[in-house]
């Protein structure tokens, strides 16, 4: 509805009736009253006719008084289309030579794709249960990083810049090395690695540090890390982790965001393999199961195993000495830094049995938590 723009009578042009008389001859001064009086009469019949007619709109059109205004005729416009959403295309293909795999991707049946961001806390309360993946499902399931640096995460990209540059000094051994080391040592709350130490996580790694920082300063990955990324786009990720689900006899996939628990991959990835394939020894009638314990959690975090199965627990401590114990099931290990220590772990009874670190010399072990759940 366009506004009147009220403008006030010009004096030249519109004189009051005051006006006129004021400019008869003065002498007549009984016609100058009567002139007054009758002027005051019209100018009140005046103003009650407009209050009136103003009144009556503003009852009738819905107008405030004094806000008597023309209405804009709107035309029907029809609606616009909602906007088409972006294709989404196939999955890129498993390249050995460039993609980064944990596993024997020649005897797996189901790929693990994760487009990923190494400075992402999401992604690092993910690694542990990637890391339950792989050691649940052995050669079933090859384990596929991807990267997916956010414009958010300031450290991202050179992050997985890092990572390209190892894998080309070492290889895929050097590569996963590099990734352990970075969201093992990466502080909690997503603040990201220093990029400082990237030198020190590709030392760690094993390649030669001069020819990796060459390599980084260079910036000659930075464009396949964006392709990347873009192909991860196309393929319907949109945050990180993007977890892919693959099957690798139909390539058939499903997208899972986020850090979901590994009962949401254990869902996928055994629809795939067959209800039982989950439960199926790796290791001729056992399986074993890696933990690593440091100040201040247990990866894994969560075991799963099915009743009767056979499990060995490999419990290394990286850093600080701590203790694990599960009450319920009659388990109480010390673990000295740097040591293993060998687990039997008893699948005879089904339920949820919490674990916990069992040293309570400092307030960190308080949060060494962590589940065992054995299904029938």
């Amino acid at each position: 509805m366009t506004p009147l723009n009220w403008q006030e009578p010009s004096q030249k042009n519109n004189p009051s009736h005051l006006g006129l008389i004021l400019r008869q001859s003065p002498s007549n001064k009984f016609g100058f009253i009567l002139g007054i009086v009758g002027g005051a009469a019209v100018s009140l019949l005046l103003v009650g006719l407009v209050v009136g007619y103003v009144a009556g709109k503003s009852l009738i059109g819905g107008l405030a008084v004094g806000q008597a205004q023309p209405i804009a005729q709107v035309p029907n416009v029809p609606a616009a289309p909602a906007p088409t959403p972006p294709p989404v295309g196939p999955v890129p293909a498993i390249d050995p030579k460039t993609d980064r795999i944990r596993g024997d991707l020649s005897k797996a049946k189901v790929a693990l794709i994760e487009y990923s961001d190494f400075e992402c806390p999401f992604c690092q309360r993910h690694f542990p249960t990637t890391q339950q993946v792989v050691s649940t499902y052995g050669d079933k399931v090859a384990f596929v990083y991807r990267d997916f640096p956010l414009s958010f995460h300031p450290n991202a990209q050179k992050e997985a810049e890092a990572g390209r540059c190892i894998f080309e000094l070492g290889g895929n051994k050097a590569f996963w090395k590099y990734h352990d080391y970075v969201f093992d040592k990466t502080t909690s709350g997503g603040t990201g690695f220093p990029l400082d130490q990237l030198p020190v996580a590709a030392k760690d790694a094993g390649v030669n540090v001069t020819k990796f920082q060459s390599c980084l300063d260079s910036g000659k990955y930075a464009k396949t890390v964006a392709d990347e990324m873009d192909a991860g786009t196309f393929a319907g990720v949109s945050g990180t982790p993007g977890n892919i689900i693959l099957d690798l006899k139909t390539q058939k996939s499903q997208l899972i965001s986020g850090a979901v628990p590994f009962s949401s991959f254990k869902s996928a990835i055994d629809s795939i393999l067959g209800d039982t394939a989950a439960a199926a020894p790796t290791n001729g009638g056992a399986r074993t199961i890696k933990m690593t314990a440091e100040l201040w959690k247990f990866t894994p975090n969560v075991i799963e195993a099915k009743q009767g199965e056979q499990i060995t627990l490999e419990i290394t401590s990286v850093s600080g000495t701590h203790g694990f114990s599960v009450p319920a099931l009659g388990i109480k290990e010390t673990v000295i830094q740097g040591n293993t220590v060998t687990v039997t772990l008893p699948t005879d009874k089904t339920g949820t049995f919490d674990f916990a670190c069992s040293i309570q010399c400092g307030s960190g072990h308080n949060d060494m938590k962590g589940q065992i759940i054995i299904e029938s």
